[in-house]
């Protein structure tokens, strides 16, 4: 799910009554609480437990088991709760290979994300009314930007996107 939704998870089991289903995470038991509710229904052989997770975040994310007792045995399954949140910032971004009307730029990600590199003139210019944007694509790690003027300073940040939202934009670095 996306950052901020709910998930549910269903699991069914049939069966010998009685006929329990219970759900674990890390090896145990996941409590009902303000963000997780746990529901089970059913008889006759046939169960059904569903977990809700309210206002999901990244630490949800994992392997949730459900459980699935009677006096015959238990038997499992696993589900994979994953969860899709905005980018953060790039960073390490380095700026290299400086020509006079070119410069190398590389940067890290912590996840895939698309990138807007945004630059402009170090003095005197705005990101708002002045910030030319160039976009590359996810599985970038470095770009040259072209058409620079020889022996300007000019100040460039990245931001990662992806369909979430933007990231916060990285450090400012400075070059000419």
């Amino acid at each position: 799910g996306h950052a901020g939704q709910t998930v549910t998870v269903t699991c069914e089991a049939t069966g010998d009554d009685p006929l329990s289903l219970t759900w674990l995470r890390h090896h145990a038991v996941v409590a009902p609480g303000h963000r997780t509710s746990v529901s089970e229904s059913g008889g006759g052989g046939s169960v059904r437990a569903v977990l809700e997770i309210r206002s999901v975040t990244a630490a949800d994310a994992g392997a949730y088991t459900c459980r699935a007792t009677n006096p015959h045995g238990e038997h499992s399954q696993v589900f994979n709760v994953a969860v899709i949140e905005p980018p953060t910032a790039p960073t390490g971004v380095t700026v290299s290979e400086v020509g006079s009307r070119s410069a190398r730029l590389s940067w890290s990600l912590p996840q895939p994300a698309a990138v807007t590199i945004q630059y402009r003139a170090a003095e005197g210019e705005t990101w708002v009314s002045h910030g030319r944007n160039v976009s590359v694509g996810q599985w970038a790690s470095w770009h040259v930007l072209t058409g620079l003027t020889p022996y300007h300073a000019y100040a460039v940040r990245l931001m990662a996107h992806n369909d979430l939202g933007v990231s916060q934009p990285s450090q400012v670095q400075v070059f000419t």
